[in-house]
């Protein structure tokens, strides 16, 4: 009898932050405070009552406080867990504001109604 033994990925140290910064946030976007996902985007849309295409953009990603660039590593306290939509919108900026005047924007921006392209009650 033989019998494949399949290997599963090991998490990088990078998987592992970012899953720990999501847990330690309660599944929110450290810059919108958006509930996020990270298994599902269909499952986000139904439950959120938002399309496909805008579920997309709450894909839970890892958000470098201090970028690796600038010496940041992939540990724990300089990971924040941030929606897909956030994250890149904050490094397509040319003025690279840091991780907290970028929360400040984004709030801001939020209470006008001008981040998102759709709603959550209770946000």
């Amino acid at each position: 009898v033989c019998v494949t033994v399949r290997k599963l990925p090991v998490p990088t140290l990078l998987a592992k932050s970012r899953s720990y910064a999501y847990y330690r946030q309660e599944g929110r976007c450290f810059y919108c405070d958006y509930p996020m996902w990270v298994n599902s985007a269909l499952r986000y849309a139904k439950f959120y009552g938002c399309t496909i295409t805008q579920a997309q953009h709450m894909k839970c990603t890892a958000e470098h406080l201090l970028a690796k660039q600038d010496g940041g590593k992939d540990h724990v306290w300089n990971i924040s867990a941030a929606c897909k939509l956030c994250n890149q919108r904050r490094h397509r900026r040319n003025d690279h504001l840091s991780p907290n005047a970028y929360r400040e924007l984004v709030q801001r921006k939020l209470k006008k109604g001008t981040w998102h392209s759709f709603q959550i009650d209770g946000v």
